[in-house]
């Protein structure tokens, strides 16, 4: 008879991140290359810019709209990289309004390419009603989806970050 493992993990941080990715490295016999990862993401989050604060809120949903609170990776992501989610007194994944978005002011707007697809039409839309926000698409997977996706993620947060 065969058996198989599920291995069910909640990652809310980087470094949840970090330390399941060294769980399941020893858990499969892929130590070395479970080690090498996190020291590769370790050093990408040395290499981090040194940035003035900026405050953002990030939607992920429309219809209706919906953000990050502080107990989710994607707020993690953004405080690591020195952007202070305005969302980041609530919980979970909030329904927001226009008005409630507008008063909290952010000098940035992240419309993410996942779960909702924003695009293009979306990004004119908000700087309509947000003219004095900076608008931004960004691919969702960058802030979001942890392990070895990190690396590219990291590297390009740095880049980004610097050019802001």
């Amino acid at each position: 008879e065969k058996y198989s493992e599920v291995r069910v993990t909640e990652i809310d941080t980087i470094q949840d991140a970090l330390i399941e990715i060294n769980i399941l490295g020893d858990m499969l016999g892929v130590k070395d290359k479970s080690r090498s990862l996190i020291q590769t993401i370790t050093n990408l989050l040395d290499q981090k810019p040194d940035t003035t604060p900026l405050s953002v809120a990030y939607l992920i949903w429309k219809d209706p709209w919906m953000t990050v609170g502080k107990d989710t990776y994607i707020h993690d992501v953004l405080q690591e990289f020195n952007l202070v989610n305005v969302f980041g007194d609530q919980l979970r994944y909030p329904k927001i309004s226009f008005q409630k978005l507008a008063s909290k002011n952010p000098d940035l707007i992240l419309l993410s390419s996942e779960p909702y697809p924003f695009k293009e039409k979306h990004l004119a839309e908000m700087q309509k009603n947000f003219p004095v926000s900076k608008i931004q698409l960004v691919n969702g997977e960058w802030f979001s989806w942890y392990g070895s996706r990190m690396i590219k993620a990291f590297e390009w947060l740095n880049g980004w970050r610097s050019s802001l």
